[in-house]
């Protein structure tokens, strides 16, 4: 199955029709149409429209046939962007500040029970019994 079949086969299995190529951006009616019948093999803005559009399907099984047809869903919906990254930065951030927070709790708790007062885990204030 060369890519031209591929593509063709996307389509039938998501039931695209030939304007909604268009539309989208993949090229004029005439170049979608010579890509999905064999006669032109499809150029790289018809690749990245149509791949930008399709997030679940696998780019390498599209161009070499190779792997599956479609990406998990893990890949489609957390893929390995800059976007991904800074937000799993973010979260660690939050993560270490959550433990400087919890150790700081536990010096006043020591504190304060050290100093003969109590102190109240929900402010950190002393209280004096």
């Amino acid at each position: 199955m060369d890519i031209n079949n591929r593509i063709s086969k996307v389509c039938e299995d998501k039931k695209v029709k030939q304007i909604d190529l268009v539309t989208f951006g993949c090229g004029s009616k005439q170049t979608v149409n010579s890509v999905l019948h064999g006669r032109q093999k499809p150029n790289t803005q018809f690749l990245e429209v149509f791949l930008n559009h399709y997030k679940d399907v696998n780019a390498r099984w599209l161009l070499t046939g190779g792997e599956e047809q479609t990406l998990h869903e893990d890949r489609t919906n957390y893929g390995f962007c800059k976007e991904c990254i800074k937000k799993d930065g973010v979260i660690e951030f939050l993560r270490k500040e959550c433990a400087a927070k919890d150790k700081r709790i536990e010096q006043l708790l020591i504190e304060g029970s050290s100093s003969g007062g109590a102190v109240s885990q929900t402010d950190g204030k002393k209280k004096v019994s």
